[in-house]
């Protein structure tokens, strides 16, 4: 039943960024300006996370150049969304610096030392998320409330996906602090299982 529930929620998960990230390449097909190119760029790196997240981490743990690459573009998130923020609400010019300087710096550390399921870069890149999606979370909730009709529908819209996303960072988190807590699938209760019997 676990390993069903896993499969339906990667599958569900899998489906909607799919579509997500499909329709937000074709109104960036139709209108290429800046705006829609970040949210490309925002929902395509979303998308690509859950589909090869995993095997992205692994690769960029055995080769240098390759987790300065997939570090840069995973932390680089925060960025491109608080350029999607700029376009309603000002965003102070070092706010976007230091997430470009993060994205930057964080890849050149793991590519000189791999994440490798490190509880510290996790918990970092937790605490990263978790700060930044708060900020832009916040600015799209205020401007929505100062905005109407259309406008404030995808503004709300906006919001309520980054807190979801801030809440995740959040679960990143308390899973590393207490990782008897952990979800863990069939084939890791089975194993505690053996152990046990043994």
């Amino acid at each position: 039943v676990a390993a069903a529930s896993d499969l339906l929620i990667t599958l569900t998960s899998g489906l909607l960024f799919g579509l997500s990230a499909w329709e937000t390449a074709r109104g960036w097909l139709r209108y290429r300006d800046r705006y829609r190119a970040d949210c490309l760029i925002v929902v395509g790196l979303l998308a690509a996370i859950l589909l090869v997240g995993p095997q992205a981490a692994s690769a960029g743990s055995t080769a240098p150049a390759a987790g300065f690459l997939i570090y840069s573009l995973f932390l680089s998130q925060p960025y491109f969304l608080f350029r999607l923020v700029q376009r309603a609400r000002p965003v102070p010019p070092v706010v976007l610096s230091l997430t470009l300087g993060s994205a930057i710096v964080g890849g050149a550390v793991a590519a000189v030392i791999p994440p490798g399921g490190s509880p510290t870069w996790t918990l970092g890149i937790a605490a990263y998320f978790l700060v930044t999606l708060s900020y832009a979370a916040w600015a799209f909730d205020r401007e929505a409330a100062r905005a109407a009709g259309v406008g404030a529908r995808r503004l709300q819209y906006a919001a309520a996906g980054t807190w979801i996303h801030a809440v995740i960072a959040i679960v990143f988190g308390l899973e590393v602090l207490a990782p008897d807590a952990a979800p863990r699938s069939g084939r890791q209760r089975g194993s505690e299982r053996h152990r046990r019997r043994g």
